[in-house]
């Protein structure tokens, strides 16, 4: 696109840039031919200042000139010069996250547009979920309508969000399937028409899929007491999957978190990353028939756990962040804890590397195994490490801070292959990576208030009332990226949506062909999508491990003199 034709697409800043540059375009013609341009008698009074002031309001101009050509143009403008005024219109939320409604006609047109033709396309399908509004009291400005279907997008060259709403009439014919542009829409949209019996036009396999309706029981809860069921969405991450839900409450209700809550919840979230990545290497090395990792990381999470009983009172599902903050402050002796955590951990991830990593059956049995690109990473909804794993530099954690995550110093591990020893890989080191940031949070604990003193913070046995809209909460778990929508009504209960990363990432398995599930299959967890055997990789025979593990135990005792 030329500089000229993105200098007319804005309105101030564009016209003043044009002001700018032809008005120096000007003096330099006046200087050009010694015409007056300066005091009263019409002499430039001092022209190697005169020249000075130029070239600085010409450097600024270009300045201006790129900063424009990098920004991306609206895309709203984008939609609507492509469908037309009339097509779009626009809601305002309390996540400030850019929500159009598109009528059905046009909606299938809009997503394809928006993840194929506008710069900075919107490649991933984040979620996509629909809302009964038949009950629903506070829909001012809204369009009409008995269902919404709701596609949340993201743009990794943005780095943002959005949202798309499609009104629906009960009595409407089916609506078109998405599965033509992301594949991950194939199990979204089932549990659409099973939960709400919306059915797609064009989908290639509309089954029900087992649903254990977590997200209606907060339905009939309070805001407050609904955090014990966010604990459990991913058993390892304990706490943390409460920071999605709260998160998403605090813009609605506006609540600021006080910094010394801030870093408490960051802290007890890393010490729960770590439990999570721990929890995984044991599952994948067994699923290898490695057996003493098994023991030696069921230890070294006990370790960790001590230090959650001791601050929440409770081990795997504490129910301890509250909204506004957490729910005590930190006990007595909490700092001691840590830093022995701190200094017993290092060591044992060193014998990780030794004992699994660097184990040459394990890289037989790994390496260039159940891969995948960025591409089809992106394609199907994979976060987290796994995305990670295939190379691009992405963590929520970073591109998109919350809780704080801005003051912490650490960095993004990434692999190259996508394949199972690069997603193990990448989560050792994502370990060593969480030891910094708890670190830091033990050595700078803020001071002050573990909560904030808004109204719209009661005790949990109180129902608070949240002002009506809608808010998406969303942060780096364990296993990607954990997400929550809501919709206040106004009351003390919300209508929730729950966007966990492994839904999407079991998907993966099928849609890319590249896993196949046998009895030397290793799938850890079903949410890493680790295989044993892929196009183009036989599976180790008995001869084969038998010489693997000759070679292994050769190759130990050289690197040990001792054996």
């Amino acid at each position: 696109m030329r500089i000229g034709s993105l200098l007319q697409q804005a309105s101030f800043k564009r016209d003043y840039i044009f002001t700018v540059s032809e008005w120096l375009s000007k003096r330099r013609q006046k200087r050009v031919r010694n015409l007056p341009s300066g005091d009263a008698e019409g002499r430039d009074t001092n022209p190697a200042l005169s020249l000075l002031f130029d070239t600085a309001l010409t450097t600024i101009l270009l300045l201006l000139i790129l900063k424009t050509m990098a920004e991306p143009t609206s895309i709203v403008g984008q939609l609507r010069r492509k469908l037309g005024d009339h097509a779009i219109k626009l809601q305002k939320t309390a996540d400030a996250m850019t929500t159009c409604w598109i009528a059905r006609q046009n909606f299938h047109d809009a997503l394809r547009f928006l993840k194929e033709d506008v710069a900075q396309p919107y490649r991933m399908l984040y979620d996509l979920t629909a809302i009964d509004e038949r009950t629903r009291m506070h829909r001012e400005g809204q369009p009409a309508s008995d269902f919404t279907i709701v596609y949340h997008l993201f743009s990794f060259g943005r780095n943002e969000y959005l949202r798309v709403k499609v009104p629906l009439k009960q009595d409407q014919p089916p609506i078109d399937t998405t599965t033509d542009l992301w594949p991950a829409a194939n199990w979204y949209e089932r549990e659409v028409w099973e939960i709400f019996g919306i059915r797609f036009q064009g989908h290639p396999n509309l089954e029900r899929v087992q649903h254990r309706g977590a997200e209606k029981t907060g339905e009939r809860q309070s805001w407050q007491s609904y955090i014990p069921d966010t604990n459990c969405i991913d058993y390892p991450g304990g706490v943390m999957n409460s920071m999605a839900y709260l998160t998403a409450v605090e813009k609605l209700a506006a609540i600021e978190v006080p910094p010394r809550a801030k870093v408490i919840r960051v802290m007890l979230a890393e010490l729960l990353r770590i439990i999570g990545h721990l929890v995984w290497c044991e599952s994948f090395a067994r699923d290898l028939a490695q057996q003493s990792p098994i023991f030696d990381t069921f230890n070294d999470r006990e370790r960790a756990f001590a230090i959650i009983q001791a601050v929440c009172g409770a081990r795997m599902a504490p129910n301890w962040f509250r909204v506004g903050g957490v729910a005590q402050d930190l006990p007595k002796g909490w700092d001691t804890l840590v830093q022995d955590f701190l200094k017993y951990l290092p060591p044992r991830l060193i014998e990780y590397d030794k004992e699994v990593m660097r184990n040459r059956i394990f890289k037989a049995r790994t390496q260039g195994v159940g891969a995948f690109t960025t591409e089809e990473a992106i394609e199907c909804g994979v976060t987290g490490p796994n995305l990670r794993a295939c190379g691009l530099e992405w963590d929520f954690r970073k591109k998109q801070p919350y809780s704080g995550y801005e003051q912490f110093e650490f960095d993004v591990p990434t692999g190259r292959n996508g394949d199972c020893y690069d997603r193990g890989m990448v989560r050792v080191e994502e370990i060593r990576q969480s030891l910094r940031i708890v670190e830091q949070c033990a050595n700078n604990m803020a001071e002050g208030k573990y909560t904030s003193a808004q109204p719209a913070c009661p005790p949990s046995e109180e129902r608070a009332v949240i002002p009506p809209g809608e808010a998406l909460g969303a942060i780096e778990g364990t296993e990607g990226n954990n997400g929550c929508y809501l919709v206040s009504d106004g009351g003390a209960m919300s209508w929730t949506r729950i966007r966990t990363p492994s839904f999407a990432h079991v998907q993966l398995a099928g849609l890319t062909q590249r896993c196949l599930f046998n009895r030397a299959a290793v799938c850890s967890g079903c949410a890493s999508l680790l295989g044993s055997a892929s196009p183009g990789r036989r599976v180790l025979g008995r001869p084969q491990i038998l010489a693997a593990l000759r070679e292994n135990e050769a190759a130990r005792r050289q690197e040990d003199p001792r054996e």
